[in-house]
């Protein structure tokens, strides 16, 4: 069971507010371990103090914001956790914590030098997880014979089951997956109730789940919804389940009244677009490098394929599927610099753009809203009233990002809304560069994007693109990256 899990990661901000939901991270993942509970209490309990002094000594510095970093991990019969400073250094020892570190297989703290230091809390597993480990879990992950997998069922998720589904997305991607709501059955449960999701499952002879994709709905007046959430058991290398899932999840979205449905397609391969592409969605636009690399399934773990090695963060392109004849009405305005490069984009969707006037500028003022992803090191400037007041003050705080680990910034836009031009120039001194069309807030109206990154590794020979509308998007959007940001 121990070799199964691997090393998993949590970022944290220097608040109290946040010592519990690490403290239940750590304690999920010594329960996979099958610690048992007298030894995960004392292991628990260093983990919260170790926690708190790095924590209350980095709040006292109001000239930096630093994150925690909590490490946990497992290796001959023990389970680690691993306390990060980044920030004020901090130089504890065993009198800090007294008994607590006394009941621990292994305390030490480690000076890092430039790194920070870090607190490392060790506790063995007890015999009764040993014995757990090597019989009943090692049953549980065995391959399926042939016969068993021929009998494997396409349905929908039962009342119950959602403890299974948490269990099958930490076999695919640890604890990094993007939305963490997957790690929590109740909350599973509750949208499964409300119809905010609907789960369809390969399901094994014995109760095992083995594939997964889910129908979320976004939007409401019109009705908006994304297949996503997919997941195959790397143990199955996925036998053509997920195909056979997705194909029900698409029937679903036949059947469902909406306006539309979107998707995001992953770069670092092209099966998903491969997949998607018999339903013809409209490509419309390709967000470079707004994925963290770890929040990633490993195309090698899954064995379907090799992952980049020249990419540290990973693309998504983007598109949807009509379910009327104008899903965003039938003629938009743009200006001449958007307009002929990517007006081809909305061709399916029925949309006919004519050119805004040279002389349409943006207003002085403006407003807009800051929705950080600290999971991705990312950020998404809602820029909902566009002006020149605003547009600086969003400048001003991505190179604030950058300085603590940011690395993708976009800016998103209603279409029609005055000065486009005018804001495109702008951004494109400052390195962004276009990303494509969005439906604004998963309404009947769209927006555009603007994106940039900051210093990473980035290779657009590895990024993906499957048929003809992806390619030559590429193309388009790699041009400008390389004008606006290298030039």
């Amino acid at each position: 069971m121990t070799e199964e899990l691997g090393r998993s990661s949590l970022e944290l901000p220097a608040s109290l507010d946040f010592l519990e939901p690490a403290a239940m991270f750590i304690a999920k993942y010594m329960s996979q371990l099958g610690m048992e509970e007298d030894r995960m209490t004392p292991l628990l309990e260093a983990s919260r103090r170790a926690m708190t002094l790095v924590i209350k000594n980095n709040s006292q510095n109001p000239l930096e914001s630093n994150r925690v970093g909590i490490d946990v991990f497992s290796d001959d019969g023990r389970g680690y956790v691993e306390v990060l400073n980044r920030g004020v250094p901090i130089f504890i020892d065993h009198d800090q914590f007294g008994e607590t570190a006394t009941a621990l297989d292994q305390f030490s703290v480690e000076n890092l030098g430039r790194q920070g230091q870090t607190v490392v809390l060790g506790m063995g597993l007890g015999e009764k997880a040993h014995r757990k480990s090597y019989n009943d879990v090692g049953k549980r992950t065995n391959l399926l014979s042939e016969a068993d997998l021929e009998k494997t069922q396409i349905r929908r998720l039962l009342p119950g089951e959602a403890k299974s589904l948490s269990e099958l997305f930490y076999y695919v991607y640890g604890y990094n997956y993007i939305q963490d709501f997957v790690y929590y059955p109740e909350k599973i449960e509750a949208m499964l109730r409300e119809s905010k999701l609907i789960s369809t499952v390969a399901v094994a002879p014995d109760g095992r789940l083995l594939g997964h994709v889910g129908l979320m709905k976004w939007g409401e007046n019109p009705d908006v919804y994304e297949p996503c959430l997919g997941v195959s058991h790397p143990l199955v290398k996925s036998k053509g389940f997920f195909s056979r899932i997705f194909q029900k999840t698409m029937e679903l979205v036949d059947e469902i009244p909406m306006q539309y449905a979107f998707f995001d397609f992953v770069t670092n391969h092209a099966f998903s677009q491969k997949m998607v592409s018999r339903y013809k969605p409209a490509i419309l636009a390709l967000f470079v490098g707004c994925q963290s690399k770890q929040t990633q399934a490993r195309l090698e773990r899954l064995g379907i394929g090799l992952d980049p090695k020249e990419t540290d963060r990973y693309s998504l392109l983007y598109g949807v599927i009509p379910k009327v004849e104008f899903p965003f009405g039938k003629e938009i305005a743009l200006p001449n610099s958007i307009g002929e490069v990517l007006g081809f984009l909305l061709e399916p969707l029925n949309l006919r753009w004519y050119p805004t006037s040279r002389f349409d500028l943006l207003p002085d003022e403006g407003e807009f809203e800051t929705k950080l992803q600290p999971t991705q090191n990312a950020v998404i400037f809602d820029l909902f009233r566009p002006g020149r007041d605003s547009v600086n003050r969003i400048l001003v705080e991505w190179e604030q990002l950058l300085k603590v680990g940011y690395q993708y910034a976009a800016v998103e836009v209603p279409v029609g809304a005055q000065g486009l031009g005018n804001l495109q120039d702008i951004l494109a001194d400052r390195g962004f560069f276009v990303a494509g069309f969005i439906p604004y807030h998963y309404s009947d109206g769209l927006g555009f994007r603007f994106q940039t990154i900051g210093p990473t590794k980035l290779d657009f020979t590895e990024i993906s693109a499957y048929e003809e509308t992806s390619k030559k998007l590429l193309e388009i959007v790699r041009d400008n990256y390389e004008r606006n940001q290298i030039l």
